[in-house]
Protein backbone atom coordinates (compact mmCIF):
# COMPACT_ATOMS: atom_id res chain seq x y z
CA UNK A 1 0.00 0.00 0.00
CA UNK A 2 2.77 2.43 0.93
CA UNK A 3 4.59 1.75 -2.35
CA UNK A 4 1.40 2.40 -4.33
CA UNK A 5 0.87 5.73 -2.51
CA UNK A 6 4.45 6.82 -3.23
CA UNK A 7 4.01 5.85 -6.88
CA UNK A 8 0.76 7.85 -7.10
CA UNK A 9 2.44 10.89 -5.55
CA UNK A 10 5.32 10.64 -8.03
CA UNK A 11 2.88 10.37 -10.94
CA UNK A 12 0.94 13.43 -9.73
CA UNK A 13 4.19 15.36 -9.23
CA UNK A 14 5.32 14.45 -12.76
CA UNK A 15 1.97 15.60 -14.22
CA UNK A 16 2.09 18.85 -12.24
CA UNK A 17 5.66 19.65 -13.37
CA UNK A 18 4.82 18.74 -16.96
CA UNK A 19 1.79 21.06 -16.93
CA UNK A 20 3.89 23.90 -15.52
CA UNK A 21 6.49 23.44 -18.25
CA UNK A 22 3.76 23.34 -20.89
CA UNK A 23 2.23 26.62 -19.70
CA UNK A 24 5.66 28.22 -19.29
CA UNK A 25 6.41 27.53 -22.97
CA UNK A 26 3.10 28.98 -24.22
CA UNK A 27 3.65 32.04 -26.36
CA UNK A 28 2.04 35.38 -25.67
CA UNK A 29 -1.13 35.91 -27.68
CA UNK A 30 -0.66 39.17 -29.55
CA UNK A 31 -3.68 41.28 -30.48
CA UNK A 32 -4.76 41.95 -34.04
CA UNK A 33 -3.82 45.60 -33.54
CA UNK A 34 -0.70 46.89 -31.87
CA UNK A 35 0.15 45.59 -28.40
CA UNK A 36 1.13 48.13 -25.74
CA UNK A 37 4.76 47.10 -26.17
CA UNK A 38 4.55 47.59 -29.96
CA UNK A 39 2.95 51.03 -29.51
CA UNK A 40 5.82 52.06 -27.23
CA UNK A 41 8.40 50.73 -29.75
CA UNK A 42 6.72 52.70 -32.55
CA UNK A 43 7.07 55.92 -30.60
CA UNK A 44 10.79 55.30 -30.09
CA UNK A 45 11.95 53.45 -33.21
CA UNK A 46 9.21 53.53 -35.81
CA UNK A 47 8.80 50.45 -38.01
CA UNK A 48 11.84 48.17 -38.03
CA UNK A 49 11.59 45.72 -40.91
CA UNK A 50 13.86 42.70 -40.91
CA UNK A 51 15.03 43.41 -44.43
CA UNK A 52 14.88 46.46 -46.62
CA UNK A 53 15.63 44.39 -49.73
CA UNK A 54 13.02 44.41 -52.43
CA UNK A 55 12.05 41.29 -54.31
CA UNK A 56 12.38 41.03 -58.05
CA UNK A 57 9.08 41.83 -59.73
CA UNK A 58 7.66 39.42 -62.30
CA UNK A 59 8.71 40.21 -65.87
CA UNK A 60 5.23 39.98 -67.38
CA UNK A 61 1.73 40.87 -66.38
CA UNK A 62 0.24 39.31 -63.26
CA UNK A 63 -3.25 39.18 -61.91
CA UNK A 64 -4.47 38.69 -58.37
CA UNK A 65 -6.64 35.68 -57.67
CA UNK A 66 -10.24 36.79 -57.18
CA UNK A 67 -12.01 36.05 -53.92
CA UNK A 68 -14.48 33.70 -55.62
CA UNK A 69 -11.81 31.56 -57.31
CA UNK A 70 -11.09 28.09 -56.06
CA UNK A 71 -8.26 27.95 -53.54
CA UNK A 72 -5.60 25.29 -53.50
CA UNK A 73 -4.31 26.03 -49.98
CA UNK A 74 -5.56 27.67 -46.81
CA UNK A 75 -2.76 28.95 -44.57
CA UNK A 76 -3.17 29.10 -40.78
CA UNK A 77 -0.89 30.17 -37.97
CA UNK A 78 -1.18 27.74 -35.04
CA UNK A 79 -1.38 28.91 -31.44
CA UNK A 80 -2.38 26.51 -28.65
CA UNK A 81 -4.65 29.18 -27.15
CA UNK A 82 -7.01 28.58 -30.09
CA UNK A 83 -6.87 24.76 -30.40
CA UNK A 84 -10.59 24.17 -30.79
CA UNK A 85 -11.38 26.91 -33.31
CA UNK A 86 -8.28 26.11 -35.38
CA UNK A 87 -9.19 22.42 -35.35
CA UNK A 88 -12.70 23.31 -36.49
CA UNK A 89 -11.32 25.45 -39.33
CA UNK A 90 -8.96 22.67 -40.44
CA UNK A 91 -11.75 20.04 -40.30
CA UNK A 92 -14.09 22.19 -42.41
CA UNK A 93 -11.36 23.20 -44.86
CA UNK A 94 -9.81 19.83 -45.71
CA UNK A 95 -12.89 18.86 -47.71
CA UNK A 96 -12.23 21.84 -50.01
CA UNK A 97 -8.44 22.30 -50.13
CA UNK A 98 -5.11 21.53 -48.51
CA UNK A 99 -4.33 23.32 -45.24
CA UNK A 100 -0.90 24.69 -44.42
CA UNK A 101 -0.29 25.16 -40.70
CA UNK A 102 2.58 27.50 -39.84
CA UNK A 103 3.69 26.65 -36.33
CA UNK A 104 6.27 27.72 -33.80
CA UNK A 105 6.83 26.94 -30.13
CA UNK A 106 4.93 23.67 -30.45
CA UNK A 107 5.77 20.44 -32.23
CA UNK A 108 4.07 19.05 -35.32
CA UNK A 109 3.20 15.96 -33.28
CA UNK A 110 1.43 18.11 -30.68
CA UNK A 111 -0.70 19.73 -33.38
CA UNK A 112 -1.50 16.32 -34.90
CA UNK A 113 -2.63 15.13 -31.47
CA UNK A 114 -4.81 18.23 -31.02
CA UNK A 115 -6.39 17.70 -34.45
CA UNK A 116 -7.15 14.05 -33.67
CA UNK A 117 -8.48 14.66 -30.15
CA UNK A 118 -10.44 17.91 -30.54
CA UNK A 119 -14.25 17.99 -30.72
CA UNK A 120 -13.72 18.25 -34.51
CA UNK A 121 -11.42 15.23 -34.61
CA UNK A 122 -9.74 14.09 -37.79
CA UNK A 123 -8.21 10.78 -38.67
CA UNK A 124 -4.50 10.37 -39.19
CA UNK A 125 -5.21 9.70 -42.89
CA UNK A 126 -7.18 12.96 -43.24
CA UNK A 127 -4.31 14.88 -41.64
CA UNK A 128 -1.59 13.12 -43.66
CA UNK A 129 -3.42 13.69 -46.97
CA UNK A 130 -4.64 17.24 -46.42
CA UNK A 131 -2.41 19.11 -43.98
CA UNK A 132 1.07 20.50 -44.59
CA UNK A 133 3.04 21.50 -41.52
CA UNK A 134 5.29 24.52 -42.02
CA UNK A 135 7.80 25.00 -39.22
CA UNK A 136 8.15 28.78 -39.40
CA UNK A 137 8.46 31.20 -36.51
CA UNK A 138 5.39 33.42 -36.14
CA UNK A 139 4.64 36.26 -33.78
CA UNK A 140 0.85 36.17 -33.91
CA UNK A 141 -2.14 34.20 -35.11
CA UNK A 142 -3.52 36.96 -37.37
CA UNK A 143 -2.13 35.41 -40.56
CA UNK A 144 -4.68 37.12 -42.80
CA UNK A 145 -2.82 40.34 -42.07
CA UNK A 146 0.67 39.10 -42.95
CA UNK A 147 0.23 36.17 -45.36
CA UNK A 148 1.15 36.38 -49.03
CA UNK A 149 -1.46 37.12 -51.67
CA UNK A 150 -1.90 34.69 -54.53
CA UNK A 151 -1.07 35.99 -58.00
CA UNK A 152 -0.86 34.40 -61.42
CA UNK A 153 1.60 35.29 -64.16
CA UNK A 154 0.57 34.63 -67.75
CA UNK A 155 -3.11 35.03 -66.77
CA UNK A 156 -3.53 31.62 -65.09
CA UNK A 157 -0.15 30.11 -65.90
CA UNK A 158 2.25 30.29 -62.98
CA UNK A 159 1.10 30.59 -59.39
CA UNK A 160 3.09 32.90 -57.11
CA UNK A 161 2.80 34.92 -53.93
CA UNK A 162 3.18 38.61 -53.26
CA UNK A 163 5.08 39.23 -50.06
CA UNK A 164 4.06 42.69 -48.88
CA UNK A 165 5.86 44.36 -46.01
CA UNK A 166 3.88 43.76 -42.85
CA UNK A 167 3.00 46.96 -41.01
CA UNK A 168 3.90 45.65 -37.56
CA UNK A 169 7.19 45.12 -35.75
CA UNK A 170 6.56 41.39 -36.03
CA UNK A 171 9.52 40.25 -38.06
CA UNK A 172 8.71 36.54 -37.81
CA UNK A 173 5.22 37.12 -39.22
CA UNK A 174 6.76 39.16 -42.03
CA UNK A 175 8.85 36.15 -43.09
CA UNK A 176 5.98 33.62 -43.35
CA UNK A 177 5.03 34.38 -47.01
CA UNK A 178 8.56 33.62 -48.22
CA UNK A 179 8.63 30.43 -46.11
CA UNK A 180 5.25 29.45 -47.59
CA UNK A 181 6.46 30.09 -51.17
CA UNK A 182 9.67 28.18 -50.52
CA UNK A 183 7.79 25.17 -49.06
CA UNK A 184 5.63 24.90 -52.20
CA UNK A 185 8.34 25.85 -54.73
CA UNK A 186 6.45 28.99 -55.78
CA UNK A 187 7.78 32.35 -56.89
CA UNK A 188 7.61 35.10 -54.30
CA UNK A 189 7.34 38.74 -55.40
Amino acid sequence: MKLQTQFNILVLLFIFLNLNLTFAQEREVLPKGFSDKEKAELLVKGFQFKSSATAVAPTGAVRTAAEWEEVEYLVLSWNNSYNDILSEIVKASIVECKVIIAYYGVTENTIRTKLRSSPYSMTTTEIDNNVIFLSAPTDSIWIRDFAGNTVYSNDVGQLGLTDWRYNRNRNNDDQVPSEHASELGMSSY
